[in-house]
């Protein structure tokens, strides 16, 4: 599957990027397009894409994942030793153009392969909903990078 970057997300602006994201699904938008998400049903995220309701504005954990990604990212390269770079493109798969990855980053293994990086903030209040590994919302989001990048 090829790709291909439709915008450099560090040169828009948050209104510019919400309204790119209305042309297609992207990771975040997976699960509730699979019936998976607690926070969205599939009729709602299509609702909101077809422009018959408005988005639900981001919460406030959301909020600070945002404000936290770059630290995070810096966080991460620092404890672990590897490259991590910062990847400012939406892209948009070649084969299934409604098909769309903002990713967090990208990691250079030290056997030279790269790896995703997905950064997640969570307090102690959502500790129990990664008891037993990746919750699937954010499996689904995963998979959706990969299937695009």
């Amino acid at each position: 599957m090829s790709k291909k970057a439709i915008a450099r997300t560090n040169q828009l602006t948050k209104e510019e990027w919400l309204t790119l994201r209305m042309h297609g699904l992207g990771g975040s938008d997976a699960a509730a397009a699979c019936g998976m998400s607690k926070w969205k049903s599939p009729l709602m995220l299509w609702l909101e894409k077809t422009g018959r309701q408005p988005s639900q504005a981001a919460g406030e954990a959301a909020y600070w994942g945002t404000v936290m990604e770059p630290i995070l990212r810096k966080e991460f390269a620092e404890r672990t030793g590897l490259k991590v770079e910062d990847v400012p493109f939406m892209f948009q798969s070649q084969e299934y153009p409604f098909m769309l990855a903002d990713i967090d980053g990208i990691v250079h293994e030290n056997d030279g392969s790269v790896s995703l990086l997905e950064i997640k903030t969570a307090g102690s209040y959502a500790a129990s909903e990664w008891a037993n590994g990746l919750p699937a919302e954010y499996y689904l989001q995963i998979q959706h990078y990969l299937a695009v990048l």
